[in-house]
C-alpha cells in the first residue's frame, strides 16, 4: 500500500494535466450514468402519469371522537412535504366545529360546517391556485373572493351563499339560514367569531367559505379534497395518500385512483443494458487514459522487474493504483451528485429522486467498478506482456 500511495503521489505530481483529465472522465462519468438511471425511471413515470385524467381526488375521514383528525394536526401533516406536491393544487377541507355538535346527525352532518380553499406555497398556507377562476367564473355570484393577504394574515373574513338560498324549501338550506343568519350588522358569527362577509357563492349553497388560517386548530376536519389544474401525478397522490394512512390509519377514506404500475421486470432489464453501455464507453476512455500513463512509466516498471518484481505483481501494482484511484474519484463524483446535483433535478423531474437510494448507488458503483475493471485489467495485460531485455534495449 505504500508504494501504491507513492505511485499515486508522483503521478498526480508528474503528470498533473493527465491526472486532471482522468478526474474529469471519472466525475462525468458518474455523474452521467447516475442521472440517466434516474432520468430514464422519470421518463417511464411521466409516460404512465399521461395515462390517467384524474384532476382530484378525496379523503373522507371517519373520526367519532372528533378530536383526532383536527384541522391544525391536518395542517401539520400537509406542510411536511414537498411544495412541488401542490403546485397548481387547490386544498379543501371540510370542518365540524367540536363545540357545536348535537344529538341530531342531520343537522350535524349538513349544518355545522365551513369550506376551506387555500393553496400551500413556500412552506405556508396562501390563496387557493383556482382563486382567479373562481372570481371569474360563476361560482362567485356578487363580491370579491379572498386575497393572498386575507388568507395568510387570518383575517375574519367569508364567503356565504345568497340569502334567499336558505328560503328555497329545503330542509337542510332552512337549517343553514336559521344557524348562520347574517346579524344586524351584516357579519356572520361562526364558531363564536364574526366574519365580515365579502361575497356570495352558488357553489355548496349550504356550506359557508373562510379563510383556513381563522378556524381552531380543534375544528374536526371530515373531508379533504385536492383539486389539481393539470392530472395528478403518480408521485402527488403517493405522497399524500401514504402519508395520511400513516398518520390516520382507517379512519381515512381514501379515494382510489387507477395509475398503471412500472413493468418492474422489463424496466430494469432496459435500464440494466443502458447502464452497461454507457459503463463500457466510460471504461474505455479511462483505460485509453491509464493506457498512456503506464507507457510513460514503462521503464520504472521495467526497474522494477530487475529489483526482483515479477510480471504478475508488476501488472498488479498498477492494477490497484488505477482501482483505488477511480474508486474514490468515483465515490466523490456520486457525493456530488447526490448533495449538490439532485437537489436542483429535483426542480424539473419530479420522479428523479425517487430512483435513489444506497441500493441503487450501490449498484450502479459495483457495476461501474467491475466493468472498468475487467477493461482495466485486459489493457494491462495486454500492455504489459513485454520481456525485460526487450526493454532494456530500448534504455
Amino acid at each position: 500500500m505504500k508504494y501504491i500511495a507513492i505511485n499515486i503521489k508522483n503521478f498526480i505530481k508528474n503528470e498533473t494535466d493527465i491526472f486532471v483529465l482522468v478526474i474529469m472522465c471519472i466525475l462525468s462519468s458518474a455523474i452521467i450514468i447516475n442521472f440517466a438511471f434516474g432520468f430514464y425511471h422519470h421518463l417511464e413515470e411521466k409516460k404512465l402519469e399521461g395515462e390517467n385524467d384524474s384532476k382530484s381526488f378525496g379523503i373522507e375521514f371517519h373520526d367519532e371522537t372528533r378530536a383526532i383528525v383536527t384541522k391544525g394536526d391536518l395542517m401539520e401533516t400537509l406542510l411536511s412535504l414537498d411544495d412541488d406536491i401542490y403546485e397548481n393544487c387547490t386544498i379543501c377541507l371540510e370542518g365540524r366545529f367540536v363545540d357545536e355538535k348535537t344529538e341530531d346527525s342531520a343537522i350535524d352532518n349538513s349544518l355545522l360546517v365551513v369550506s376551506m380553499y387555500f393553496g400551500i406555497q413556500d412552506g405556508k398556507v396562501t390563496i387557493a391556485p383556482n382563486a382567479e377562476s373562481i372570481q371569474e367564473g360563476n361560482v362567485l355570484v356578487d363580491g370579491d373572493y379572498f386575497t393572498a393577504e386575507q388568507v395568510e394574515n387570518g383575517e375574519l373574513v367569508c364567503l356565504a351563499p345568497p340569502p334567499e338560498m336558505g328560503h328555497s324549501g329545503s330542509d337542510e338550506q332552512e337549517r343553514w339560514a336559521e344557524k348562520y343568519s347574517a346579524n344586524e350588522d351584516g357579519t356572520y358569527t361562526i364558531d363564536g367569531k364574526n366574519y365580515t362577509c365579502i361575497g356570495y357563492v352558488d357553489w355548496f349553497s349550504v356550506i359557508p367559505w373562510v379563510p383556513v388560517t381563522t378556524v381552531a386548530d380543534n375544528c374536526y376536519v371530515k373531508r379533504m379534497g385536492f383539486l389539481y389544474k393539470n392530472t395528478v401525478t403518480r408521485r402527488a397522490y403517493k405522497e399524500i395518500t401514504n402519508i395520511v394512512r400513516e398518520k390516520y390509519g382507517e379512519l381515512a377514506e381514501i379515494e382510489p385512483l387507477n395509475f398503471q404500475e412500472v413493468d418492474s421486470l422489463k424496466f430494469y432489464n432496459t435500464l440494466l443494458v443502458l447502464c452497461i453501455l454507457l459503463i463500457s464507453m466510460s471504461g474505455l476512455i479511462l483505460s485509453m487514459l491509464y493506457q498512456y500513463v503506464l507507457l510513460q512509466r514503462r521503464k520504472q516498471l521495467t526497474i522494477y522487474r530487475m529489483c526482483g518484481l515479477t510480471n504478475i505483481k508488476a501488472k498488479l501494482l498498477y492494477f490497484v493504483e488505477c482501482l483505488f484511484l477511480s474508486t474514490v474519484i468515483y465515490l466523490l463524483a456520486v457525493v456530488f451528485f447526490h448533495f449538490i446535483m439532485l437537489p436542483y433535478l429535483c426542480r424539473f423531474f419530479e420522479y428523479i429522486v425517487a430512483s435513489y437510494s444506497l441500493y441503487s448507488y450501490s449498484i450502479l458503483g459495483l457495476m461501474y467498478i467491475g466493468i472498468s475493471s475487467v477493461i482495466l485489467y485486459l489493457m494491462i495485460w495486454h500492455q504489459m506482456g513485454w520481456n525485460i531485455s526487450d526493454e532494456l534495449r530500448e534504455v
